[in-house]
């Protein structure tokens, strides 16, 4: 990033943050109960792939976690859809030149992609943006550049290795996070 400071190559002005949902290195069948008395034993007598029913079993982050990964959280891109074991990976792109300057994994959970980019639909009519800042140019130029996050999205996770990764951990995936997209193909 200082490199491309120093050559004129980043914009001050025109940035775009956005994540994508990133699974981790652990099985729905990991995800327990943090109080040890309240974990159910399987009663099909294997211990090592038990046979188990999540159907009508609430399971949310403040009462279950993962013992493969204990850095996962349990999230889902939208309701109605099934829960991941997962983490959250966010980008900051420059939007005049293209370049991504900046990666973050994070449980799921966290608010700033939330509050970084405009929120509208039906059922919310104000935004966390005011119109101080989606009446100018650089707004629309922005949603415009917002594909070359999701292609660097799809790139990293197809070509990558960053559908399933391999690591267990926030920091071994935010390694290999920043390592996928620190040089994504420009098309």
């Amino acid at each position: 990033m200082q490199i491309a400071e120093t050559h004129g190559l980043l914009s001050h002005e025109q940035f775009t943050v956005d994540g994508t949902l990133l699974d981790a290195w652990a099985s729905q069948k990991r995800v327990q109960p943090k109080d040890p008395a309240a974990r159910t034993p399987s009663d099909d007598g294997d211990p090592k792939n038990p046979t188990v029913n999540f159907r009508r079993q609430r399971r949310t982050n403040e009462t279950h976690e993962s013992t493969t990964d204990p850095d996962a959280r349990l999230a889902r891109k939208s309701s109605g859809t099934a829960s991941i074991v997962g983490y959250l990976g966010s980008v900051l792109m420059d939007n005049r030149h293209g370049r991504i300057v900046a990666t973050d994994v994070r449980a799921p959970g966290y608010d700033s992609e939330r509050d970084a980019a405009q929120n509208l639909h039906a059922r919310k009519s104000r935004s966390a943006i005011d119109d101080r800042t989606t009446r100018h140019d650089g707004y629309a130029i922005s949603q415009q550049q917002r594909k070359l996050v999701e292609e660097s999205f799809g790139w990293g996770k197809v070509v990558g290795g960053l559908r399933k990764r391999h690591h267990c951990g926030q920091r071994r995936v935010d390694f290999v996070f920043r390592f996928v997209h620190a040089a994504p193909p420009r098309t």
